[in-house]
């Protein structure tokens, strides 16, 4: 990953040392889906009532953060205020920057894949999604 630009190199060493930490924290781990979405999920139209959640495939123990780094691909704002409801509503530490750092290593990893295929656009594509995930990133850490 040396060959990446600084400022994306800087902004995954230190989302991978915040991700490090969180794993240390135990006390702090989750039962987590990983894949919450309506195709997985079976609803009753007349009421708007969930009847289940379905396809556990992806599903894990781990920092509760990680059930929040797809959210970023949807929208950052909702990410944020998904968090910072989550974190009221439970009384626990928001999760928006182990979110955020997750995110940030998830893309990573499919940049590291689309590097090792030597599939060009798509390496590109990630490094531009970092790139452009670098502000909010900024916002986040500061």
């Amino acid at each position: 990953l040396d060959s990446l630009p600084s400022d994306i190199n800087a902004m995954l060493q230190k989302a991978l040392s915040y991700a490090k930490q969180e794993l240390e924290r135990k006390e702090d781990f989750v039962f987590f889906h990983q894949d919450v979405n309506g195709d997985n999920m079976a609803f009753d139209e007349s009421t708007g009532t969930v009847l289940g959640v379905f396809d556990f495939s992806d599903a894990g123990i781990g920092p509760r953060s990680w059930e929040f780094a797809e959210l970023f691909t949807i929208d950052g704002e909702l990410a944020r205020l998904t968090a910072d409801f989550y974190a009221e509503m439970s009384d626990v530490v928001n999760p928006l920057l182990g979110g955020a750092a997750d995110y940030i290593l998830r893309k990573a990893t499919l940049m590291v894949d689309a590097r090792r295929d030597e599939n060009k656009q798509s390496e590109v594509a990630l490094i531009d999604g970092l790139r452009d995930f670098l502000p909010t990133w900024h916002r986040l850490t500061k």
